[in-house]
């Protein structure tokens, strides 16, 4: 990964999108076809409302390369957002709305974890704020990864033995993404399905 790119990836990290934008297309000076940058540009335009020029690039990354499943997930949040425009939706919001935007705080229930052992920062890069993830319970960690399997980071040991234990018992959870800088990744979790034979608090209150 050279300079440019890196310099790309923490400018989204800091939400820095015009600017993101603009060392983006200086990458494609020199590569024109370079799809990781044409990605985030895509990716750019999306998050500063400009779903039409996000759209015509995700097509055009898969007219290069038609399996590209980045460009493929930019296609379907533009075609997302062009029927919410059809319909008199309000076309400035991005697709983090369309998402988990709710972060109810229930006690007992729900809790703001900070994950350890973050991913990649291309891979933090690509996560938005209400983004639905996966939580995968192993028999001593708790991974939490995209709907795309990629890897985001890792739940502390306390919470995941904590987690792998209630999901034992027959607890279900959802998990989004709460926010994303480019040291730390906040997840929320919120219990969506507790087991009649444990009835116990999934994140008991300490005082």
């Amino acid at each position: 990964m050279n300079d440019l790119a890196r310099q790309a990836i923490t400018l989204a990290l800091e939400n820095n999108w015009k600017r993101a934008l603009e060392v983006n297309q200086e990458i494609l000076l020199s590569d024109p076809q370079n799809t990781a940058a044409l990605n985030r540009i895509a990716r750019a335009h999306l998050q500063l409302g400009e779903w039409k020029e996000a759209e015509r690039i995700s097509l055009e990354i898969l007219t290069i390369d038609p399996l590209n499943s980045i460009a493929d997930k930019c296609l379907q949040k533009c075609i997302a957002l062009r029927a919410s425009h059809e319909l008199g939706g309000e076309v400035a919001q991005t697709i983090k709305t369309a998402r988990c935007h709710n972060f109810l705080e229930v006690p007992g229930k729900t809790k703001i974890i900070a994950l350890i052992n973050l991913g990649e920062a291309s891979t933090l890069a690509r996560l938005d704020t209400g983004e639905y993830v996966q939580m995968l319970p192993r028999q001593h960690r708790v991974a939490i990864t995209s709907l795309e399997n990629e890897y985001i980071g890792r739940m502390p040991d306390d919470i995941a033995a904590r987690l792998i234990f209630m999901v034992r018992q027959g607890y279900e959870y959802v998990t989004a993404v709460k926010s994303v800088v480019p040291s730390e990744v906040k997840i929320y979790i919120a219990e969506v399905k507790r087991s009649t034979d444990a009835g116990i608090d999934s994140f008991p209150f300490r005082k």
